[in-house]
C-alpha cells in the first residue's frame, strides 16, 4: 500500500523516506537571513587574463544574475575563467550525499559550469584548495543534482593529496562557489540561479 503524498510505501520505512527528501539549504537569493550570503565575481587574475563577470541579486525575483565572457589568455593560448564566491558560515550538511542547484541559463551561454566547497580541512598553510565538480546547464529551470562522490579536491586547478574526504567536511564549509567549468571554452554565459542546496 502506497501514501503518494507522503513518498513512501508501506513497505518503505518512514525514515527512509524522509532522508530521501532531506534538504538543506546553503545559499539562496530571496533575502532570507539564513541562507544569504555575500557574493564576489572573482575573474582569472593572472598571466594577462581577461575574463569578466557581474553577479547581482534579484530579491523581488528571488534570483541571482551571474553573467559574463571567458576570453582566452593570451600568455597561455588557453581559456580562463570566471567564478562567484561567498565565504561564510554555513550549516551542518553532515549526512547529505549531494549538492543540488535550481539554475538556468539564458539566451545563447556557456552550458558547462562548476560548483565549488572550501571547507577548514581542505586549507594547508597559506595553501586553500576546494572540493569541486562539473555539471551542466540547460536553458529549462531545473534542479541540477550534484554527488559528493563526483568532487575532487584541487589548488589553482591542480589535484591535492592533503584533503581530507569530503563526506567529513561537511560539518566545516567555509565557502561556497560556482565558476565556468576549467578546463572549460572561450565564450559568454548567462545564468540565472535560484537556490543551492546540500541534498540527500
Amino acid at each position: 500500500m502506497c501514501f503518494a503524498a507522503l513518498g513512501f510505501c508501506k513497505d518503505t520505512p518512514l525514515s527512509a523516506a524522509v532522508a530521501s527528501t532531506k534538504t538543506i539549504s546553503l545559499a539562496t537569493f530571496d533575502g532570507a537571513k539564513v541562507s544569504t550570503q555575500t557574493w564576489t565575481a572573482v575573474n582569472d587574475p593572472v598571466m594577462g587574463g581577461q575574463s569578466f563577470g557581474t553577479f547581482n541579486t534579484s530579491v523581488a525575483r528571488k534570483v541571482a544574475l551571474w553573467e559574463g565572457e571567458v576570453k582566452i589568455v593570451p600568455f597561455l593560448h588557453a581559456p580562463g575563467f570566471c567564478n562567484v564566491q561567498a565565504p561564510g558560515s554555513y550549516p551542518d550538511a553532515s549526512g547529505m550525499t549531494a549538492i543540488t542547484l535550481r539554475a538556468r541559463t539564458v539566451g545563447t551561454s556557456l552550458a558547462n559550469f562548476n560548483v565549488q566547497l572550501s571547507t577548514k580541512g581542505s586549507h594547508r598553510g597559506f595553501k586553500s584548495a576546494s572540493y569541486s565538480a562539473n555539471f551542466t546547464l540547460s536553458s529549462e529551470w531545473q534542479d541540477v543534482t550534484v554527488p559528493l562522490t563526483s568532487f575532487a579536491c584541487n589548488w589553482r586547478g591542480e589535484p591535492v593529496s592533503w584533503c581530507p574526504s569530503i563526506m567529513t567536511q561537511l560539518s566545516k564549509i567555509t565557502q561556497l562557489a560556482v565558476g565556468t567549468a576549467f578546463p572549460g571554452k572561450a565564450g559568454k554565459f548567462n545564468v540565472e540561479l535560484e537556490s543551492i542546496s546540500a541534498t540527500a
